[in-house]
């Protein structure tokens, strides 16, 4: 959540979308898989990985480059592999009060490794 005086641009003519068609499985079409994949080039070469992003919407290994996703303006439909931080929360959380350290989120189930749980919003200043 951006404090007043942080500059953001929300303009949708700034985002880069795809033209795929196929919902982005050949991600050597995709501009915004490639888009991934370049910021990754520019790391140290100790810090870059072979295949940067998600495997069938997990995520195996942090991506320290970032990762762009396709969006509203893509040409590939809302189930594109490359969506993921934008669909609505799939797993069940649980917020409790612990006995020493305040409050805390648990799952009610168990979750896949690399699954995306949620976004954690915090305040972005100036």
């Amino acid at each position: 959540m951006p404090a007043p005086g942080v500059p953001l641009n929300l303009d949708t003519d700034f985002l880069v979308c795809c033209s795929c068609t196929d919902d982005c499985q050949d991600k050597s079409r995709c501009e915004c898989w490639q888009l991934t994949l370049e910021s990754n080039k520019r790391l140290p070469p100790k810090l870059q990985l072979n295949d940067p992003g998600y495997v069938h919407r997990r995520l195996y290994e942090q991506v320290t480059s970032g990762i762009f996703e396709c969006n509203s303006r893509c040409a590939c439909k809302h189930t594109c592999q490359n969506r993921v931080v934008q669909n609505p929360l799939r797993i069940k959380l649980q917020l409790f009060k612990t006995a020493r350290r305040g409050w805390g989120v648990r799952t009610l189930h168990d979750v896949p490794r690399g699954s995306f749980i949620c976004v954690y919003v915090g305040r972005m200043l100036t």
